[in-house]
């Protein structure tokens, strides 16, 4: 599993008024820091020639845009075409990679974004995280142990004829 991010004051202001040290933070570690992992692991199993499963995480922000999410958004977005991109090239060396993009899951990065966002629209933690959950079909947050579901079973031979796909896991809030 590829697993990198920064929010890079994700809720916080406009893409054009990010700071561009900001922006190239945020895709240093949200874009090439997953590029880098999958270049290395990547030939590693290329060279082994044994097949396996590269799993990268991106997020629902990367599946559509969303005001004052920026450079985020775009590097997530990123993770999903290089997922794509890198499921055409090794899929001759039977390595499948796909990604999953987590909605609303309570971490501590999900808790700061709420904050911010909560600031920028004058609202309180409780109205936002509120919209959240409204926005999901499921009506709630994701569990840890529930993402954690879904990279094991992209893992696992159960999905090997699954490649170059991201998987929403987000309680229906995001549908593609």
């Amino acid at each position: 599993m590829n697993n990198a991010g920064v929010p890079s004051g994700a809720g916080a202001a406009p893409l054009l008024d990010m700071d561009d040290a900001m922006w190239n933070d945020t895709v240093a570690v949200n874009l090439t820091g997953v590029y880098l992992v999958t270049k290395w692991v990547g030939r590693a199993m290329r060279d082994r020639d044994q097949g396996g499963s590269i799993i990268n995480i991106s997020s629902t922000a990367g599946r559509r845009g969303l005001p004052d999410y920026g450079a985020y958004c775009a590097t997530k977005f990123g993770v999903v075409g290089m997922t794509q991109q890198l499921a055409t090239e090794l899929a001759r060396h039977n390595i499948r990679v796909n990604c999953v993009a987590p909605g609303s899951h309570p971490t501590d990065m999900m808790d700061g974004t709420i904050g911010r966002t909560a600031n920028r629209v004058g609202a309180n933690t409780d109205q936002i995280t509120a919209a959240i959950r409204s926005a999901a079909l499921l009506r709630r947050q994701g569990r840890p142990e529930e993402l954690a579901a879904s990279v094991a079973f992209l893992a696992s031979e159960e999905s090997a004829f699954i490649t170059g796909q991201t998987l929403n896991v987000d309680g229906g809030a995001h549908m593609s």
